[in-house]
């Protein structure tokens, strides 16, 4: 389901900012320049959370709920809300 609960579009815009940001991020790092890379980094946190709006959409969960499901399938919001209590 995961595979097919995002758009070929979304998946190849993904792929592309991870790899600029991994660029800029090891431009960032040698340079110490942290503020360079804030833009990138801030394209795949957009990205990543678009991607888990369609996935949880697909799943019937809420985003949250689709990027714990990634990890640890079955796992939920309300799971991890009563550990931390």
């Amino acid at each position: 389901v995961q595979e097919t609960s995002v758009s070929a579009e979304l998946n190849r815009k993904m792929v592309l900012a991870k790899l600029e940001c991994e660029q800029m991020w090891r431009s960032a790092r040698k340079d110490n320049d942290w503020k360079s890379f804030a833009p990138s980094l801030q394209k795949v946190l957009d990205l990543t959370r678009e991607t888990l709006q369609s996935l949880g959409r697909k799943l019937n969960l809420a985003p949250y709920d689709a990027a714990l499901d990634l990890y640890s399938p079955g796992l939920n919001s309300k799971t991890v809300e009563t550990l931390f209590k």
